[in-house]
C-alpha cells in the first residue's frame, strides 16, 4: 500500500511540473526540471527535486517498504518542493 501511495505522489509531481513547464507529463523528469530551472531556481531546490524524484522512482520500479516515519519525510519533502 505504501508503494502505491509513493507512486501516486510521483504521478502528482509529474502533473504539477508538467503544468508549470507546459509540457506533457510523460516528458517530465528531474533532468528536464533542472535544465528549465537552472538560473531561475536556487541550486539547493533543484537538488531537492532531483533527490525526491530519485526516491520516488525507486519506489515505482522496485519493492521498497518504508516506515511511517520515512513516508512522512517523503511527503514533507514533496510539500516543500
Amino acid at each position: 500500500m505504501r508503494g502505491f501511495l509513493l507512486v501516486s505522489l510521483l504521478m502528482v509531481l509529474y502533473g504539477y511540473f508538467a503544468d508549470k513547464l507546459n509540457v506533457p507529463p510523460q516528458t517530465v523528469d528531474a533532468d528536464l526540471i533542472e535544465r528549465r530551472g537552472k538560473g531561475k531556481l536556487p541550486p539547493e531546490l533543484l537538488s531537492r527535486v532531483k533527490t525526491l524524484f530519485d526516491e520516488l522512482n525507486i519506489s515505482r520500479f522496485g519493492r521498497v517498504d518504508r516506515s511511517p516515519e520515512e513516508m512522512k519525510r517523503v511527503y514533507a519533502d514533496a510539500d516543500r518542493v
